[in-house]
């Protein structure tokens, strides 16, 4: 009979009991005992549940070996003898192939028990299923590795800006992309060093906007590498405020789209200019003029057009080919652009026509004085291939608002002073006349 202390301290033990039952069961934890002495093993029903054993089976070692992955096998003997030999319990990870085939992840901990000498005779175990947590684990890696490949892919890089600390956290890609060293820490000074100075004004207006108005925003811009290359950068950024609806913290992408800047940037160069001569087509001059005709109609500011036709050039073409009128084009080209200064615009119009125009030469004389250069300069041969090829200028000037207040009225005046330069013999130049 047990008196009522000891009552007491059974129940105690019992509930106790229940308590770690319950416990393992909301782990899924499954307990096992070795006795290093006699060999003999003792496996909880969860760890039978686990490792996929029928319950009715005699647990031995090699009946656990045998479930172990032929990977793991050693490194499992290698944990346990590590265990044995030092004092402190074990915790490690391995695979296990139950006998339907199916791989699991078991999460082990291990505790030793001693005899009087202090020799380790039995081995208390637990056993827990991780391989929800395993394959969970390896699909974010996996996600995380994709994501990475895509973003290298598409010269995509992410960063993380925190208004509150002014610290920021860039990927390896954004690293990569601005050429920096990913040992160096990221700053708003460093990022803003990195752009192009003729960008940094605007994309610093573009940042404090977004900021403001805690609104996502996109833009574009360049940057100079430290090796002095210069790369197009799109960057679309998101805000996150606080309750009280102020930006506290950046979110966002840069992609390099250079060789998309580029292709595009050659597209519009293709579309806009000549491909013989490089020189600016007849729809860049419209666009050209018409904007400088806005200018001078608010401001009144003048400015004038050269129409410039070669003398003799069909001779070139007939006597020595195309490929002589094609160097000799190119070589007009260059002769022309170097007497217009900065802001001024050469264009090809025609087969041997071209069209300068003038922003600073809004007068008569500085007109006159252009044009004289320009007679002056095809005085000079052309050489192609060892020989002396010879062109003239036929030149008809106008001046806006002088002799037309529209593209096609600059166009008609300079065009009639052209055809009187070639009907009084060529090689000349000829001002408009006023319209009565």
């Amino acid at each position: 009979m047990l008196n009522r202390e000891e009552e007491a301290l059974l129940k105690k033990l019992k509930r106790s009991e229940q308590r770690l039952i319950a416990a393992y069961k909301l782990v899924a934890l499954g307990t096992w005992d070795w006795d290093l002495v006699t060999n003999e093993q003792a496996w909880s029903d969860k760890t039978y549940e686990i490792l996929g054993v029928d319950s009715n089976v005699v647990v031995t070692r090699e009946l656990f070996e045998s479930l172990l992955h032929p990977d793991d096998l050693d490194y499992v003997r290698e944990k346990l003898e590590q265990g044995i030999s030092q004092e402190d319990d074990i915790t490690y990870g391995f695979r296990i192939i139950r006998p339907n085939g199916e791989e699991r992840y078991i999460y082990s901990h291990l505790t030793f028990e001693k005899d009087e000498q202090g020799k380790k005779v039995r081995v208390l175990g637990t056993n827990q299923d991780i391989t929800d947590q395993k394959r969970a684990e390896h699909a974010l890696r996996e996600s995380e590795e994709r994501l990475k490949a895509a973003q290298s892919l598409v010269n995509l890089g992410c960063w993380d800006w925190d208004l509150k600390t002014n610290k920021q956290i860039w990927s390896n890609e954004t690293y990569r992309i601005f050429g920096i060293d990913s040992a160096i820490e990221p700053s708003r000074t460093l990022f803003e060093n990195l752009i192009h100075p003729d960008d940094l004004e605007r994309t610093q207006a573009a940042t404090q906007e977004g900021i403001d108005a805690g609104v996502d925003f996109n833009f574009e811009f360049r940057i100079i590498l430290p090796n002095g290359v210069e790369r197009y950068i799109s960057t679309h950024v998101g805000i996150k405020s606080d309750e009280e609806g102020n930006s506290i913290r950046l979110l966002g992408t840069n992609q390099d789209i250079t060789e998309q800047k580029e292709i595009e940037l050659r597209i519009i160069h293709q579309a806009y200019h000549d491909p013989l001569t490089q020189l600016p087509n007849r729809m860049k001059l419209n666009q050209e003029l018409e904007s400088l005709l806005q200018q001078g109609e608010s401001a009144g500011h003048p400015f004038a057009i050269l129409w410039v036709d070669l003398d003799y050039f069909k001779q070139i073409n007939d006597n020595h080919g195309h490929l002589a009128g094609d160097a000799v084009l190119q070589e007009v080209a260059k002769r022309l652009n170097a007497q217009i200064q900065r802001g001024d615009l050469v264009a090809r119009v025609g087969g041997d026509e071209f069209i300068i125009m003038l922003q600073s030469a809004g007068d008569a004389q500085k007109l006159n004085s252009c044009a004289q250069k320009i007679l002056k300069e095809f005085q000079q041969p052309i050489l192609f291939e060892n020989l002396l090829l010879r062109v003239g200028t036929s030149i008809g000037g106008a001046v806006y608002p002088l002799h037309g207040n529209s593209v096609e009225s600059l166009f008609r005046a300079a065009d009639t002073a052209l055809y009187q330069v070639k009907e009084g013999g060529r090689n000349a130049y000829i001002l408009a006349q006023l319209e009565n």
